[in-house]
C-alpha cells in the first residue's frame, strides 16, 4: 500500500490570496462546505489543495463575468497607498463594530435568560421554604396515626367500663328491688 499524501497544506491566508478573496469570504466558503479543511496540531486551519484548485477554477469564470471585481481592483490601483490603508482600517473598524454589536446583543439575550432563571430559582426556593419536607410530613403522619389508635383504645376501654358500671348499677338496682319486695312481703 502506498503512503497517502496529506493534501491539507494550504493556509487560510494563502488560499484567500490564491482565490483573490478576503479571508472572511474564504471562511464563508469553508462554513458552507465548499472547501474541505482541517485543523493542524497548532490549531491552524489548513485547506485541501485539490478542492482549492477545483474551486478556484470554478470561481474564475464568475469573477470574469462580474465586472465589480475587476473595477474594484482598477480603482485600488488608482488610489494612493494611504487611502487604501485608511479604507482597509475603516472596513476593519466596521467589521469589529458589527462583531462587537452582535456579541453585545447575544450577551444581553443571555443575561435576560440568566435573570429569568434566577428569578424562577428564587420563586422555587420560596415555595420550598413554605412547604413541609416529605420525610418530616411522613414522620408526623405516623405519630398522628399512632396517637389516633391509642385514643381509640382508650375510648373502647372507657365504653367497656361504662357498660360494666351500668351493668353493675342495673344489677344492684334489681337486687335492691328484690330485697325490698322480700322485706315487704
Amino acid at each position: 500500500m502506498s503512503a497517502q499524501k496529506d493534501f491539507y497544506s494550504v493556509t487560510r491566508e494563502e488560499a484567500a490570496e490564491e482565490l483573490g478573496v478576503s479571508t472572511r469570504t474564504l471562511d464563508r466558503y469553508l462554513k458552507r462546505g465548499k472547501l474541505r479543511m482541517k485543523l493542524s496540531p497548532s490549531r491552524q486551519v489548513l485547506i485541501h489543495e485539490k478542492d482549492l484548485e477545483k474551486f478556484g477554477a470554478h470561481l474564475q469564470p464568475i469573477k470574469k463575468a462580474n465586472p465589480t471585481h475587476s473595477g474594484k481592483n482598477k480603482m485600488r490601483e488608482d488610489l494612493p497607498p494611504e487611502a487604501i490603508e485608511i479604507s482597509s482600517e475603516a472596513i476593519e473598524e466596521k467589521i469589529f463594530r458589527e462583531l462587537y454589536d452582535e456579541a453585545a446583543k447575544d450577551l444581553r439575550a443571555k443575561q435576560e435568560k440568566l435573570e429569568a432563571a434566577s428569578f424562577r430559582v428564587g420563586q422555587l426556593e420560596a415555595q420550598l421554604k413554605s412547604s413541609v419536607p416529605l420525610l418530616e410530613f411522613k414522620q408526623k403522619e405516623q405519630t398522628m396515626l399512632g396517637e389516633q389508635s391509642r385514643l381509640k383504645e382508650k375510648l373502647v376501654a372507657a365504653i367497656l367500663k361504662s357498660w360494666v358500671f351500668l351493668g353493675l348499677a342495673v344489677t344492684a338496682t334489681i337486687i335492691a328491688v328484690i330485697l325490698a319486695l322480700v322485706n315487704y312481703l
